[in-house]
């Protein structure tokens, strides 16, 4: 009978065990589907940093794109800007250019007139002072253009000694006198 109490208390153990084992299993499966559990909110807060995070990206390189986008239009505007200044500055020179060459021109066919009335008048003045003066008019003009040149036709000073013959006293006083540097006696 002791072998059948031992019996029936072995079994019952194995059926406690067994209980146990399953009662074990079945908490292991309890406490796994929890912190599963516990863990879905802080899986769930990931999930959405994650789509945070891919939005924020997406949102800097729209920025980006946009800034850019920007600064060729900005460049472009001060591309054309400068275009149209450069293109009036060039008409600005060209028809500076353009009134500085009339200006020259004018003064130029201002000055060959005058120089052709100023050669008629003289040509003129010419032909009426040969007609009055006759052969002499050259000389006389002669001795005009040299006047104006500064050509002295009359020495400053002109020694002459009686008989003709002039003494290198005479000549030294002469020049003395001319120059104011008369001795004091």
């Amino acid at each position: 009978m002791k072998t059948q109490t031992d019996r029936k208390i072995a079994d019952e153990l194995q059926r406690t065990y067994g209980a146990q084992r399953e009662a074990e299993v079945q908490r292991q499966a309890l406490a796994r589907e929890s912190a599963v559990a516990n863990m879905q909110a802080e899986v769930v807060r990931s999930e959405q940093l994650v789509r945070i995070a891919q939005t924020n990206a997406a949102a800097a390189v729209e920025a980006a794109r946009g800034e850019a986008a920007a600064a060729i239009a900005r460049a472009e505007a001060e591309a054309a800007s400068m275009r149209l200044r450069a293109a009036a500055d060039a008409a600005a020179t060209e028809m500076n250019g353009r009134a500085q060459a009339s200006a020259l021109a004018a003064r130029g066919e201002a000055e060959a007139t005058t120089q052709r009335a100023i050669g008629e008048a003289r040509a003129d003045a010419f032909t009426v002072g040969r007609a009055a003066l006759g052969d002499a008019f050259a000389s006389v003009e002669i001795a005009t253009v040299l006047a104006n040149a500064g050509v002295k036709l009359v020495p400053d000073v002109a020694v002459g000694g009686a008989g003709g013959t002039t003494g290198l006293a005479d000549v030294l006083i002469a020049r003395m006198l001319a120059s104011g540097q008369v001795p004091k006696a």
